[in-house]
């Protein structure tokens, strides 16, 4: 039998994500080659997987330019890459929309789809993007000149402080940390995007392994057959 992927919208985008993503924070770079990231990630595609996740900095500052290479084979319209950039990075709204530009050359792509505003840990995180001469200001410039398609941000906030930033109305998605362990101190913000038609990507699902590695302790919430 054939593996079937599932696939969502991710929000009112118009764009159609498979359920599950790649995540470009983790290559091996110790015991593996660059080759073998790149076929990584090329597989993935060929199973059914089309979102791809990445920023500048992972995996030694060489996850996107891995990215860029394996985009390179692939048919543009059939995936959809996700990259990012946080406030605190960058001091001008002209630096961020060149470090923006680069991150797309990197990715070997005309347009980033989907653009996050970085790790909001703070509201004052969130201040800061929106701040005049700020990454906000550079977002938006760059979606107006074709380089970005949907602006979103990313966030460790709880879920009241993560549906404040949603109601203001400035972001078409959001990626946040959502698994069994902390749901109940995100869930609003979930609920909040979703009733605003915007996108949802959960990272963190497996609370960077601690889960699979206490299997028995979370045996509790699977259901019949399931590990």
């Amino acid at each position: 039998m054939g593996i079937i992927m599932i696939y969502k919208s991710y929000g009112n985008t118009g764009i159609k994500v498979s359920a599950i993503g790649f995540g470009g924070m983790r290559f091996d770079m110790l015991q593996q080659h660059e080759a073998q990231h790149i076929d990584l990630v090329r597989y993935a595609f060929e199973r059914g997987i089309t979102y791809f996740d990445t920023a500048p900095g992972y995996c030694n500052d060489q996850s996107e330019i891995i990215f860029g290479k394996a985009f390179a084979a692939m048919p543009r319209e059939k995936f959809t890459v996700s990259t990012k950039l946080m406030p605190g990075h960058i001091k001008t709204a002209q630096e961020a929309y060149e470090r923006i530009l680069r991150s797309r050359d990197r990715l070997q792509v005309d347009t980033i789809d989907i653009f996050h505003a970085w790790n909001f840990r703070t509201m004052a995180h969130y201040e800061d993007c929106i701040r005049p001469d700020g990454l906000y200001e550079a977002m938006l410039r760059a979606k107006a000149d074709g380089l970005i398609r949907h602006l979103a941000f990313s966030t460790h906030l709880t879920g009241d402080a993560v549906s404040k930033v949603v109601a203001s109305g400035r972001f078409e998605g959001v990626l946040l940390g959502l698994n069994i362990l902390n749901f109940p101190y995100r869930l609003a913000g979930v609920r909040a995007a979703r009733q605003r038609g915007m996108g949802v990507v959960a990272m963190n699902s497996l609370y960077g392994g601690l889960i699979p590695q206490y299997e028995d302790k979370f045996r509790f919430i699977a259901r019949h057959g399931e590990s």
